[in-house]
């Protein structure tokens, strides 16, 4: 996805999960698509870093039991 140098940690809460396209993330996801279709797989490194970092904002975490 990307290369740089890492100072800090920036998803340290997260577990791994699925981000649905739902109507709510749609809007989302297509705030960085480089086209008018939604592929995760074009997406520059930039581009999805960006993308997870406002999902990161957006997107309440689920706390497991």
């Amino acid at each position: 996805m990307d290369y740089a140098e890492v100072h800090e940690r920036q998803f340290t809460e997260w577990n791994m999960g699925y981000l649905g396209e739902g109507s709510l993330n749609r809007a989302l996801f297509f705030r960085f698509s480089a086209s008018e279709g939604f592929n995760p797989y074009a997406l520059s490194g930039k581009a999805a870093v960006a993308l997870m970092l406002a999902a990161k904002e957006n997107t309440p975490l689920l706390k497991s039991a």
